[in-house]
Parts: structure tokens; C-alpha cells; sequence
């Protein structure tokens, strides 16, 4: 299957090649934002220009071995967790997740972007890493143009991101939460998610959250944890059903002055 051939293909245009083989030269070959995780590749010094930036590279495996096997490739923002014969060196790896976790310092400026997703290991090799968390090295710097994208699933919470001590934090671009399509995200309501753990740091400003869902962001600076709230207008639902059971009561019962209290409370929040 040629490159070109490749473009053509659902799978190419869906941004899901996950678990591909391929054994042809890819020099030059735009992989940019897809889904290579579990993917295999034959080939030998054949990266030069190769575009994979901001790919999902988790658990690839790269073939034969070699100190070069990915020489003059992009690997901006990839995620490359678990990744197997993967040398990084001599490419462009600007906020590039290498494979045990580590981010070589995290640059979140001129428009520069990551996405995390969550990485729980790979049971198809021996031993299994398991989870690998991220670890932030040497700094973190957002501005306002910058954004590190979280996308959440209904599993445990894997991707942790942490920072080497006494390194500068600087925030200020925008965290944007959402779900892994797929996930009911009903039945999310009420759980608590730790995205990071600041030990270690002080850090300095604050994200602009955006997301379609509500959360309670109380912690995300002191404990690094948020967790998924109802919508209000879900919120404005229950009051009336709440109201209406209510006047149901006061026809058997005299009102007291604490259920006209409470009453009163609950129709306030909408």
C-alpha cells in the first residue's frame, strides 16, 4: 500500500490507523493528528520529513532497530507513550510525550497546542508498563494563546500530569476538558478527576476552562482534581419536580416555617 494509496483510504480520512503494518517507505507522508497507537513500521531510515505531529503514537513499534530509525521526522505534540524501538533524537520534538512519560518542557505559547489522552498500558508485550502519567521537565509556559486539551473517558484516570521540582509553571491558555466519543457521560455526573499534581511547584496565573459539560473547578489549583457537575438547566429540572411534590405534601400536612424556608432556597437556584 503506497502512501498516496493510503490518503485514500476511510481509515486515513477518519484519523484512525490504529494497529496499522506498513512496510514501504513513508518519507514525507503526512500522519499529522492520527491515530497510529499499536501501529508497526518496517522500514529503515525512511522518515525524513515525515509529518506525525500531534499523532497519537502509543505503543508503536518501530522495525528494525536502529539510533536513527526516526531521523528528520516531526513529532510536535505526539504522544508516543509506550512506544517501542523509538529514538527521538535529531527531529523536531517540540512538547513531544516520549514513550516513559516525560515531556522535555512543555510550550504552550504562539498557538502551540497538546492533547492528552488517557494511556493505561499495553498487554501485548511483556512486561506490561501499565499507566504511564505525564512528568513535566524543565518548565511549562503557557499564554493565552496556547491549549492543553484533556480527553476524558469512563476508565480510571491514567494520565496524571505532574512536574519535576522547582521548575517554572506559568499558566494562562485555555484547559479544555472533554469525553472520548462514546462515553455516556451521564453517567459521569458526580466523579472526580485529578489532572494534576502541582507538588513541587508553584504555579504562577490560570487557565480559561473550556468545555460542553459543567464542572466544579474549586481544586483544580490546591489538590489538581475537578469534578463533572449536572448542567444547570438539569439542575432547573429537578426544582419544579422537587416544588411539585412539595405543594403535594402541604395538602396533607400544614406547612412548618422550616419547609417554607428550604422551599423557597431550592426555587432560588434557577
Amino acid at each position: 500500500l503506497s502512501v498516496t494509496q493510503l490518503y485514500s483510504t476511510a481509515s486515513y480520512q477518519n484519523r484512525d490507523l490504529s494497529g496499522i503494518t506498513l512496510g514501504t517507505s513513508i518519507s514525507g507522508a503526512n500522519f499529522a493528528e492520527q491515530n497510529l497507537s499499536n501501529a508497526a513500521f518496517y522500514i529503515f531510515n525512511s522518515f525524513y520529513g515525515t509529518d506525525f505531529s500531534h499523532a497519537n503514537l502509543t505503543n508503536v513499534r518501530v522495525i528494525p532497530f536502529g539510533a536513527n530509525n526516526l531521523s528528520g521526522a516531526n513529532l510536535t505534540a505526539a504522544d508516543a507513550r509506550g512506544a517501542q524501538s523509538f529514538y527521538p533524537a535529531g527531529n523536531t520534538t517540540t512538547n513531544l510525550i516520549l514513550p516513559d512519560g516525560h515531556v522535555a518542557g512543555l510550550d504552550l505559547t504562539a498557538g502551540q497546542s497538546l492533547l492528552v489522552g488517557n494511556y493505561h498500558g499495553n498487554p501485548k508485550v511483556s512486561p506490561d508498563p501499565g499507566p504511564i502519567p505525564i512528568r513535566i521537565d524543565q518548565a511549562m509556559a503557557m499564554d493565552s494563546t496556547g491549549a492543553l486539551s484533556l480527553m476524558l473517558d469512563g476508565d480510571e484516570w491514567d494520565s496524571l500530569i505532574s512536574f519535576a521540582p522547582g521548575i517554572p509553571v506559568s499558566l494562562g491558555g485555555t484547559l479544555e476538558l472533554a469525553f472520548a466519543a462514546g462515553v455516556d457521560v451521564d453517567a459521569e455526573i458526580g466523579r472526580t478527576f485529578q489532572l494534576f499534581d502541582w507538588t513541587g511547584v508553584t504555579p504562577a496565573g490560570s487557565f480559561s476552562v473550556a468545555s460542553p459539560h459543567a464542572w466544579d473547578l474549586s481544586r483544580l489549583y490546591t489538590s489538581g482534581e475537578v469534578t463533572l457537575i449536572p448542567e444547570p438547566a438539569a439542575i432547573c429540572l429537578i426544582v419544579p419536580f422537587a416544588l411539585l411534590t412539595a405543594r403535594r405534601t402541604k395538602r396533607r400536612q400544614r406547612p412548618s416555617a422550616r419547609s417554607k424556608k428550604y422551599g423557597q432556597g431550592v426555587g432560588n437556584l434557577c
